[in-house]
């Protein structure tokens, strides 16, 4: 049975770190024997019954002395490192009941359950954000304990084992006894837990900076397409899972479909780091799915940024001939919102990690891969309320959170914020339906929802999944039409939403830099917009007779 909250707290650490301190200053004078050893070698020219006997002695004291010196080694290292991950262990579990007490919820300290004080909520999503936060909230609290007990049972194992004289020195310089020494101190690294975003967060945050760093290189998979990892520690383990995939891709060629696809997607992947090396996080780094690599490519720092606004693009949306372009049109993107907002802590993140349908198949095919239902946007949801949910749950403070979905996109964002996932903002750009008729079953503020409906864009007039998203009460409309006072663009048909200079653009980053005031509201005429709806009714009724027809 592990030690309780009660217990954790009353803990002292800083007694471990002055039994620490103490070794170190004994392991410096060990150390600096190594002077008198070497003086005191028997001279090369001496041979004989007596100088044979004073090699054996200097031998068995040089033995003596490295084991001693591993020893002394092993507890520094042990005890310093229980002390540091027993007061880690502690400040999350003291901040967690502090968050708790303060956000008004009850925390069971035995059962290690927050629940709710509050009868009465804004609306369903207030609920549920508050759901979510008293899971996240459990979860550290959870993972604090085992990080104490674990860091409790390795002092004590590793303690036992120099006792017992089970920490060999070697027979070599008393720096190599010394490195063996803290090698044989380093405690055996705690798996992730199975639990949720809180549980992940707090084992991370629980582990010292050096057994962090021995996760990314020994273990990268268990944190590399985490959510609840911090973006940068994600992105160095995906990194160092590059080169490991390409060997798996290799011995695959010609025994699994979709391998070429993959390695193609894995060469402009790492083509796009190489040529913005240290600004752009590599957040997911998937071969799972049956073709193409799935990818989150954040440019910013998501784990510092003010501002981060998720792009979601939609149908024909892959890796490879197309990163770079995605790529160039956020980096435009994340421009105007630093321009905007004066500063550049800003983040702007392409998400492929879901699939999408495919431009080759998707009117044709009318099975779950098709642009024509909504199977893969349903069946990405959850991926995508993840991620947004392991952005805020990764964090101290919570960034401004920006969902923003491209056509297809834009219905997987929409049936994403059915869920619970601290989005602040949602944007939707040229969308055939959001999979909902009311914006009340969104997670997202009622006034927060914006749409971008360029003229002439046929597919944003469909209506293809739930209600005409132009329709819907609540609705902002954002203008996509040219501004000659600012000298800005105007955006049509349905590719032209982010292109650089555009009206469109400057308001999708007025949202992400949540400010109102560098919005510009839709001044198309009525009657431009009525007329492209009834041309677009047509074309919808011939669409529909064709895919009876296809039937």
């Amino acid at each position: 049975m592990g030690p309780t909250v009660r217990q954790v707290l009353d803990w002292q650490p800083h007694l471990l770190a002055g039994a620490a301190d103490a070794l170190v200053a004994r392991r410096g004078r060990l150390l600096s024997l190594q002077a008198e050893i070497d003086d005191g070698r028997v001279p090369t020219g001496w041979y004989g019954d007596a100088a044979d006997a004073a090699r054996s002695n200097q031998k068995l004291l040089t033995g003596e002395l490295d084991d001693l010196l591993a020893e002394v080694s092993g507890a520094t290292r042990a005890i310093d490192v229980g002390g540091v991950a027993t007061l880690d262990a502690q400040r999350i579990l003291a901040h967690a009941l502090a968050d708790a007490d303060r956000e008004d919820f009850v925390v069971d300290r035995t059962r290690l359950a927050v629940t709710e004080t509050r009868t009465e909520f804004a609306d369903p999503h207030e609920q549920a954000d508050r759901a979510r936060r008293a899971e996240e909230l459990a979860g550290h609290l959870r993972s604090a304990l085992e990080a104490a007990d674990h860091a409790d049972s390795e002092l004590a194992r590793l303690l036992m084992k120099i006792a017992h004289s089970l920490v060999d020195g070697g027979h070599g310089s008393l720096r190599d006894a010394d490195a063996s020494g803290r090698g044989a101190g380093n405690r055996a690294i705690m798996e992730p837990p199975t639990g949720g975003l809180g549980d992940l967060n707090a084992w991370w945050r629980g582990l010292t900076p050096s057994e962090q760093r021995r996760v990314s290189n020994l273990h990268p998979d268990w944190i590399g397409n985490t959510d609840g990892i911090p973006g940068q520690a994600r992105h160095l383990a995906n990194v160092t899972r590059l080169e490991a995939l390409r060997r798996t891709l290799l011995k695959l060629r010609g025994k699994a479909p979709g391998v070429e696809d993959k390695l193609a997607d894995l060469r402009d992947i790492e083509a796009l780091l190489e040529t913005h090396h240290g600004d752009r996080q590599l957040l997911q780094l998937d071969a799972s799915g049956p073709e193409g690599l799935r990818t989150v490519i954040s440019l910013g720092d998501v784990d510092k940024a003010r501002n981060v606004t998720v792009f979601v693009p939609g149908l024909g949306s892959h890796v490879r001939d197309k990163l770079g372009d995605y790529d160039a049109e956020l980096d435009d993107l994340r421009s105007t919102m630093n321009t905007l907002s004066g500063h550049d802590e800003n983040a702007a993140v392409l998400y492929l990690g879901v699939d999408t349908p495919q431009v080759d198949r998707s009117l044709f095919d009318l099975g779950s891969s098709s642009v024509v239902n909504d199977d893969l946007a349903r069946a990405g949801a959850d991926d995508l309320a993840g991620f947004f949910n392991g952005l805020d749950a990764s964090r101290d403070t919570d960034p401004h959170l920006t969902g923003a979905g491209h056509s297809y996109g834009s219905l997987t964002l929409g049936i994403t914020l059915t869920r619970s996932t601290g989005v602040d903002d949602a944007v939707y750009l040229g969308s055939p339906g959001l999979g909902v008729s009311d914006l009340a079953g969104l997670d997202v503020p009622l006034g927060h929802h914006y749409l971008l409906e360029a003229r002439w864009d046929g597919i944003s007039d469909l209506g293809m999944f739930g209600s005409d998203p132009s329709g819907l009460e609540g609705m902002h409309h954002l203008s996509t039409d040219a501004h000659q006072r600012l000298d800005l663009q105007g955006s049509h048909g349905h590719s032209g939403y982010l292109d650089d200079g555009s009206t469109s653009q400057r308001n999708l980053a007025g949202v992400g830099i949540d400010d109102p005031g560098a919005l510009m509201d839709n001044t198309c005429e009525r009657g431009e917009i009525d007329q492209a709806r009834e041309e677009w009714k047509r074309v919808k009724e011939l669409l529909g007779k064709a895919t009876e027809w296809l039937r």
